[in-house]
């Protein structure tokens, strides 16, 4: 059995802080202080108190502050006496600086025994706690990743603010929802599948999934997990960025960049991939492009560009949902037709055709010649059939040639044209004006058709100047002209480009030339101009000066001779001037 000694030793020794007290009353029976009878060492310690006798001293004498510290405390003591317990928990004591826990019971009236338990320690690191767990938090909401913690039964219970954010949602859209209703339908059974191995519980694991937007848009996410107990903890990168980057360079990989069809590469091993019994008769269609070289000449490699991307979009529309188009070459297309007959073939290249043609119009010009070839038998090398379907399409862009090159200047002149019957009397006019010159001046048969030709295309070079400027009511100001002056180059780069005009290609170039050096686009003076470009030169500004302008009106035939009597040896050739007037002075 436990001895007094026993007892007294047990409570030298605890950690808990005992103290006796009698309650003392005034002479109208209030409780106004309470007397310290006996105490253990802790009591001391807890209150602070070191090298000080309190025995028999009161608490209020002590600790004068702990009525207002403690207002119920003779409320709380008598009541303790009266029930024989009471307790505080976690109450602050400014005057010990402490948290304590205390426990009154009462052994008789009017004393009772406080027992004090120190809490400050654990307070001080519950707040600790509390903060790192609030700066943890803090932490948490400010990352760009997605945080958010799920029970088994896949509902969401604490998300961080990124999802709001990145995702658009508020916390009340999200808490106690499912989780899997945010991620994209085709992604789901790839979960379930990774649960049901229990590879997603491996912590080396990433999931990649799309999460919805609030606004509809589907980004992608890659998620770290953990589990603890019931709970399923994950943290997720927006990976979208990378992954459409990734997308971008597999694409490309595959795919010509200016047209959006295949390129070489992707073809050739479509080829291989294709090249056997179960996708025989195998045809392959090759094409080149008709007049590209004009169109980047005329209009620019701008032009050219749209022209090869109005023939990508023809080949798609004329083709079926399994060929297989691509970009060979600068000009070149080629397209694989698995279990395609050549009648088939043969339709195709009709739609080809046919799509082509509807181009025509409006300068929407896009024209390509093709050749086809078919793989009938498997011992046929791919490769010859291949080489033949280019040559044949070789064999037919020599027919189309000539064809093609009509077509593109005739587009052109019309193009000019628009209904402006004037250019076409114009060029009438120059062409009589051109003849009746060569024939006194005694030219060549070849001469007289390059004037004839010079008359008729000698502004082709136009073709690329906005019609607002051509068609100015006012004068040009000073960049409109500067616009203007392009043109003779121009004509000149359609001319080389096209065999039939290519004998004239400077004579376009230089018929702005003037005789003292000061035309355009090389200043040459005198002789250093061509003579047909010199006698082009006199027609043209007669034709021009002769012919009311919205900004001037003709001159008549002796204000044009005088006119061109003044520029003589100026801005024309002096022989020629004379031998045009002489002509004039008949009529």
């Amino acid at each position: 059995m436990f001895t007094i000694e026993d007892f007294q030793m047990m409570l030298d020794s605890t950690p808990v802080g005992y103290v006796y007290h009698e309650l003392i009353y005034d002479d109208k029976y209030i409780p106004i202080d309470l007397k310290i009878l006996d105490f253990n060492p802790s009591y001391l310690e807890i209150i602070g108190i070191k090298n000080i006798e309190i025995q028999d001293k009161f608490i209020l004498e002590l600790f004068p502050s702990l009525r207002n510290e403690i207002p119920q405390l003779f409320e709380l003591v008598t009541d303790s006496i009266l029930h024989n317990r009471h307790t505080l928990n976690s109450v602050y004591i400014p005057s010990f600086n402490k948290w304590l826990k205390i426990h009154l019971f009462s052994p008789k009236k009017n004393f009772f025994i406080a027992q004090f338990i120190d809490l400050t320690k654990e307070k001080k690191l519950e707040a600790s706690l509390i903060q790192k767990s609030n700066e943890l938090e803090e932490l948490i909401n400010s990352i760009s990743d997605l945080v958010i913690a799920i029970n088994f039964n896949g509902s969401i219970i604490k998300v961080n603010q990124a999802w709001e954010r990145v995702l658009g949602y508020n916390i009340n859209e999200l808490i106690s929802h499912q989780f899997m209703s945010f991620l994209h339908p085709e992604d789901l059974e790839f979960i379930y599948k990774s649960f049901n191995t229990g590879i997603i519980f491996d912590p080396n694991y990433i999931l990649r999934t799309r999460v919805l937007k609030k606004s509809g848009e589907w980004l992608y996410f890659e998620w770290k997990l953990s589990f603890y107990e019931d709970i399923a903890y994950a943290v997720g990168r927006n990976v979208t960025e990378i992954i459409e980057k990734e997308e971008q360079i597999i694409y490309l990989s595959y795919h010509d960049k200016l047209t959006g069809l295949y390129n070489r590469a992707f073809f050739e091993e479509e080829l291989k991939r294709l090249d056997n019994n179960r996708h025989l008769p195998l045809s392959i269609i090759m094409g080149d492009v008709n007049g590209l070289k004009i169109i980047n000449d005329v209009f620019g490699h701008l032009a050219g560009d749209k022209m090869l991307q109005s023939i990508a979009e023809i080949l798609k529309v004329s083709c079926r949902k399994g060929d297989i188009i691509a970009r060979w070459g600068g000009d070149e297309f080629i397209i694989l037709l698995p279990n395609t007959s050549s009648s088939i073939t043969e339709e195709i290249i009709d739609r080809i055709y046919s799509n082509c043609k509807d181009r025509e119009l409006d300068m929407q010009y896009a024209n390509i010649s093709l050749g086809y070839a078919v793989k009938d038998h498997n011992d046929m090398d791919i490769m010859k059939v291949l080489v033949e379907a280019e040559n044949n399409m070789y064999k037919n862009k020599i027919i189309d040639g000539k064809k093609v090159r009509d077509i593109i200047i005739s587009s052109m002149i019309q193009y000019l044209f628009d209904g402006n019957y004037e250019i076409k009397y114009h060029i009438d006019r120059v062409k009589n004006y051109s003849l009746a010159l060569a024939n006194r001046l005694n030219l060549s048969n070849s001469d007289r058709n390059k004037l004839i030709l010079l008359a008729e295309v000698h502004d082709i070079g136009k073709i690329s100047i906005s019609k607002e400027i051509l068609e100015k009511p006012r004068e040009l100001d000073e960049l409109e002209w500067n616009e203007i002056r392009k043109h003779p180059e121009i004509g000149y780069r359609i001319a080389k480009s096209i065999p039939e005009l290519a004998d004239i290609a400077e004579l376009i170039l230089y018929h702005h030339e003037r005789w003292d050096g000061k035309g355009y686009p090389h200043e040459l003076k005198g002789e250093e101009i061509p003579l047909l470009s010199r006698i082009f030169s006199v027609v043209d500004v007669y034709d021009a000066i002769t012919q009311n302008k919205p900004h001037r009106k003709a001159m008549c035939l002796n204000e044009a001779i005088d006119f061109l009597l003044e520029n003589k040896g100026i801005q024309f050739d002096p022989y020629i001037v004379d031998s045009f007037i002489k002509i004039l002075l008949q009529y």
